[in-house]
């Protein structure tokens, strides 16, 4: 029996087949960074080097999506010193990829009428060919977009795009997890300081109305909310007189909490005022309006009581 002769792959096969590995470790790489880093900038550089060395590209950069401006700026930008680069939506290659969300490949950029030559006439750097791809969310939404300038050998392929493509999505995923951690540290932070606001609150009501002379009083306050605009109190005047009160301001929360301290505090100045109460409760109605523009108003009941 005759052995089948071997049939060696050719050496340029080779070479392709163990670009094409390193390329997949690469895309695993990325994805275990983002599992053990919520550093934004470190996921980014990482990216932005790995994919320059692996495609053979000079330099490269990541331009991260901000909407409440409508434009990107550099996250990454290797080669640039002059500080952190904004291109406005559908402005140069850029803004362009962003619009459309469709990858670009230019062999001559200064041929091209979308490329904006402004930062090469800045820092003497020529470009000699680009790839600029999208960088996606999991429901298809622009997050950012990654550029690499002059490909060291040949243009930049199709192959190229797929591969930034792959080694874009970790970071798209780690993007929505660093929103959903910083959302979920502000809900703490949120937390925290509604709690301490709702002990504040309850520190500002009296605790006990024994002491008011002829009357036998109790209450019981339990806000919906940490904290509201349930508000009432015993403000003692210098004659032996009380000052009792009860309030309700409209809405819940925080809102109504602030225009309670707010009324309270109007009142406690007022304690020794020998106006009617007609006249004070008047000017807390003034008051009132000034601080909630007509937005906000006070339900109050205000009794002078003297023994």
């Amino acid at each position: 029996m005759i052995d089948p002769i071997p049939n060696p792959m050719s050496p340029a096969r080779v070479r392709r087949l163990e670009e094409r590995v390193r390329r997949l470790e690469a895309v695993v790489g990325a994805s275990a960074l983002t599992n053990t880093t919520l550093d934004l900038l470190e996921i980014a550089g990482w990216i932005v080097e790995t994919a320059a060395r692996l495609i053979g590209a000079e330099r490269g950069s990541l331009f991260l999506l901000d909407e409440a401006r409508n434009d990107l700026f550099s996250l990454v930008a290797q080669g640039v010193t002059s500080g952190q680069l904004r291109v406005p939506m559908g402005e140069g290659i850029v803004g362009t990829v962003a619009i459309t969300g469709t990858p670009i490949i230019i062999d001559d950029p200064y041929a091209d009428p979308r490329f904006n030559r402004r930062s090469d006439d800045t820092t003497g750097y020529h470009t000699r060919s680009l790839l600029t791809v999208p960088v996606k969310d999991r429901e298809g939404g622009l997050v950012a977009v990654l550029q690499l300038l002059n490909r060291e050998t040949g243009g930049f392929t199709s192959e190229d795009v797929a591969f930034l493509e792959d080694l874009a999505t970790p970071f798209a995923v780690a993007l929505a997890t660093a929103h959903l951690h910083a959302l979920a540290l502000e809900r703490e932070r949120i937390r925290q300081e509604l709690k301490l606001a709702a002990q504040i609150q309850t520190t500002l009501r009296p605790t006990s109305m024994s002491s008011i002379q002829g009357l036998d009083l109790a209450v019981r306050c339990e806000p919906c909310l940490e904290v509201g605009g349930d508000y009432y109190d015993a403000i003692p005047g210098k004659d032996g007189s009380w000052w009792l009160l009860m309030a309700d301001i409209s809405g819940k929360g925080v809102s109504a909490a602030l225009i309670a301290s707010n009324v309270q505090a109007l009142l406690w100045s007022r304690r020794e005022d020998p106006r009617p109460l007609d006249l004070v409760m008047s000017e807390l109605g003034d008051l009132l309006h000034r601080l909630a523009h007509g937005r906000k108003y006070a339900t109050l009941a205000l009794v002078h009581w003297h023994p």
